[in-house]
């Protein structure tokens, strides 16, 4: 499964990432759509049976927000990037 946070993922990474039964879901799926919503119930379902293999490529105190907003605009991130409070 590949779940695009940010609904901008190339179709050709699309392909080139799922194995042939997989899933992929994205936050611009048109509202109402019962594939979006069947995506967002697997994704649910990966969580929970700790089937999704989430990435973190950075992670970024609070007050260096200002670096990770950078680092992400860059478009070179390979994973997630977080933003630690406290």
């Amino acid at each position: 499964m590949v779940f695009d946070a940010v609904g901008m993922l190339p179709s050709s990474s699309k392909r080139r990432l799922l194995k042939e039964n997989g899933t992929f879901v994205t936050v611009k799926g048109p509202p109402g759509k019962g594939d979006f919503v069947a995506g967002v119930a697997n994704l649910r379902r990966a969580l929970e049976s700790r089937q999704l293999r989430i990435v973190i490529d950075r992670s970024y105190p609070l007050d260096r927000i200002v670096d990770a907003h950078g680092y992400v605009e860059k478009h070179h991130k390979r994973g997630n990037v977080t933003v630690t409070i406290g």
